[in-house]
C-alpha cells in the first residue's frame, strides 16, 4: 500500500511539473543558452558531430571557420538531448520534453537520497521538494543541463552512502564523470566527495578516481585532437573578464577578439577582478535562499550547526552539501556568476534541509502532532519567488512565440551556407538553420567582422537601439555597408552586406 502510494505521489510530481513546463514554455530567448544545447544535439543528431553553427568573436580568435567544432559547452546534456532528437526529431517540444524527463530523474534521485536519510516521509517530501522547485522548474524551461546534472551526481553520491562496494564505486565514478561531462564546474565537487567518502578507503578511491576518468577521457582525447590541449574550452578565456563591470558590455570578452585567460585578467585588471569576485560572493549569498525558500534555511541552518550530532550518513550528506555549494560559490564568483551553477547540489540542500526539520519538529516538541507537523512541512514548499519567476517565464513565452515566424521569414531570404551576425544569433542558429555569429560588442569589430568576409547578413532583433548606439561616422558606414532585405518581428530588421572593402583607419582594431 505504501509503495502504491509513493507511486501515485511520484506519477502526481511528474505530472504536475509538466504541465507546469507546458504552460510556461513558448521557446528560447535570442541568445539563450537553450538554442546552443539544442543545436549541438541537432548536430549530433544529424550526423554532423559536435559541430557549432552559432560561434561567438571570441571563437574565432582560435578558428576562423562556421561550423567549427564545439568548443565550448559541455558534450554531456546535448548527447542526451540527441537521443531525444533520434527518436522524435529535433523541435522545441522535443526538447522541452527531454528537459522534463530530466526533471523525473532528479525527482526518483531525490527520492531514494530521502529514503536513504530519513526512511519514507523524507522520500516523499524530497521527491515533492525536487519536482515543484520554482528554481528547477524555471531551468528546465530554459533548456538548460544542470538539472541532468542534479541528477547523475545524486545518484553517483547514493552509491557511496553506505559500506560501498567495488561494483558501486565504479557506477558511482562513471555518473560523477558523467556529470562533470553534462556541467564542467561540478568537479570542484570531487574534492569534499572524495574526502568525506574515500578518507578511510584509498582502494575504492583509486578505483573510484579511474571510473571517472574513464568516463571523461574520451571527451579529453577529442579535445586533444582537435584543439592540442586536452582541457580547452573558449569558457576560460571568456569567464574571468565577464561581468567585471570595466567593459560597457556584460559579455565583452566573448563579443571581442581578445582572449582574456585567468592570469591575463589577474595581470591587466587585478583590482577589477577583485571587485567581482567579492560582488559574486555577495551576489550568491543574497541569492543563495531562492534554492529553497527564506524559512526553510531555518531547518538547513540547525542541519549545519548539529552536523557533529546527527548520523554518520546524515553527517556526509550535510556536509558534501555545504562543502560542495561553498566551492562552486569560490569558482563562479570568478567566472560568469551563474547562480543555477550550484542546481547540481540541490538534491543534497533538500535533505540536508529535511534532516533539519526533522531535528526542529522534535526539538519544539511537536513530532507527536501531526497536524503541526503538516503545517510547518507545508512551510517548506512556499515558492520563493512567485508570481514573479512566473510572469518573467510567461513574458519570454510571449516573446519566443512572436519571433519564431520571424526566423522562419528569416531562412526563406539568407542561402543555407551564408553567415549572419546578429543579437539573436543563438536564436538565429536553433530556429533558422543558419549559421552565425554573436554580433561584437564594438562597432569596429564588427566592421572587421565584415572586411574579413566573415557574413553575409546582419540580423539585427532590435535594430532601433544598435542604430542609436552608433555614432554619425559609424552610422554613414554602416549605411553603405548594407541594404535592408526586410523587416520583421516588430523592431527587427535584416540587413544584407554589400561589400567587404578594407577597413576605415578609424575603425582599425585597437
Amino acid at each position: 500500500m505504501k509503495r502504491t502510494l509513493d507511486l501515485i505521489l511520484l506519477l502526481f510530481i511528474f505530472a504536475v511539473s509538466a504541465i507546469y513546463c507546458a504552460i510556461l514554455f513558448g521557446g528560447y530567448e535570442g541568445i539563450g543558452d537553450g538554442n546552443d544545447y539544442a543545436g549541438l544535439a541537432r548536430s549530433i543528431a544529424t550526423g554532423r558531430g559536435f559541430s557549432l553553427g552559432h560561434v561567438y568573436p571570441l571563437g574565432l580568435v582560435f578558428n576562423p571557420d562556421l561550423p567549427q567544432p564545439n568548443n565550448i559547452w559541455a558534450p554531456g546534456y546535448p548527447v542526451y538531448l540527441s537521443v531525444w532528437f533520434i527518436l522524435f526529431g529535433a523541435s522545441d517540444t522535443v526538447a522541452l520534453a527531454g528537459s522534463v524527463f530530466a526533471v523525473w530523474l532528479f525527482v526518483v534521485a531525490g527520492y531514494f537520497l530521502g529514503m536513504v536519510m530519513g526512511g519514507r516521509w523524507m522520500a516523499r517530501m524530497a521527491a515533492a521538494l525536487a519536482g515543484l522547485s520554482q528554481i528547477v522548474l524555471y531551468t528546465t524551461i530554459e533548456g538548460t543541463p544542470e538539472i541532468l546534472a542534479a541528477a547523475t551526481l545524486a545518484f553517483s553520491v547514493l552509491c557511496l552512502i553506505e559500506h560501498p562496494k567495488a561494483w558501486k564505486t565504479i557506477v558511482s565514478g562513471i555518473l560523477f564523470g558523467a556529470t562533470v561531462l553534462i556541467r564542467y564546474q561540478i568537479i570542484v565537487a570531487a574534492i569534499p566527495l572524495i574526502w568525506i567518502f574515500f578518507h578511510d578507503n584509498r582502494k575504492l578511491l583509486w578505483l573510484w578516481l579511474a571510473a571517472s576518468a574513464l568516463a571523461i577521457s574520451p571527451w579529453l582525447a577529442r579535445n586533444l585532437i582537435v584543439f592540442g590541449n586536452p582541457f580547452f574550452t573558449l569558457q576560460s578565456y571568456g569567464e574571468f573578464a565577464k561581468g567585471m563591470g570595466r567593459f560597457d558590455d556584460y559579455y565583452y570578452a566573448y563579443r571581442s577578439f581578445i582572449p582574456m585567460s585567468l592570469w591575463y585578467v589577474i595581470t591587466h585588471f587585478p583590482f577589477d577582478l577583485a571587485k567581482k569576485f567579492v560582488g559574486g560572493l555577495v551576489f550568491f549569498a543574497s541569492a543563495f535562499p531562492l534554492r529553497l525558500n527564506f524559512l526553510g534555511l531555518v531547518p538547513l541552518f540547525l542541519a549545519l550547526m548539529k552536523v557533529w550530532q546527527v548520523e554518520l550518513k546524515e553527517r556526509k550528506i550535510i556536509l558534501f552539501a555545504f562543502y560542495a555549494v561553498v566551492l562552486i560559490m569560490v569558482i563562479s564568483s570568478l567566472d560568469g556568476h551563474h547562480d543555477r551553477h550550484l542546481l547540481p547540489i540541490q538534491g543534497f540542500l533538500i535533505v540536508s534541509m529535511l534532516i533539519g526539520f526533522k531535528y526542529l519538529i522534535t526539538e519544539l516538541g511537536v513530532i507527536k502532532y501531526k497536524a503541526a507537523v503538516v503545517l510547518l512541512g507545508a512551510i517548506l514548499f512556499l515558492p520563493a519567488r512567485a508570481p514573479f519567476l512566473e510572469m518573467r517565464l510567461d513574458l519570454i513565452a510571449d516573446m519566443a512565440r512572436a519571433a519564431k515566424p520571424g526566423y522562419a521569414v528569416l531562412a526563406k531570404h539568407v542561402e543555407p551556407e551564408a553567415v549572419v551576425v546578429s543579437d539573436a544569433s543563438d536564436a538565429v542558429w536553433w530556429y533558422a538553420e543558419r549559421n552565425s555569429i554573436w554580433i561584437p560588442a564594438t562597432y569596429e569589430d564588427l566592421r572587421l567582422l565584415v572586411a574579413n568576409g566573415r557574413c553575409g547578413y546582419i540580423f539585427l532583433m532590435d535594430h532601433s537601439s544598435f542604430l542609436n548606439s552608433l555614432s554619425e561616422e559609424q552610422f554613414r558606414d554602416f549605411a553603405g555597408l548594407v541594404e535592408p532585405i526586410d523587416s520583421f518581428l516588430g523592431p527587427g530588421a535584416l540587413y544584407k552586406v554589400l561589400s567587404s572593402d578594407g577597413i576605415p583607419d578609424s575603425f582599425a582594431m585597437r
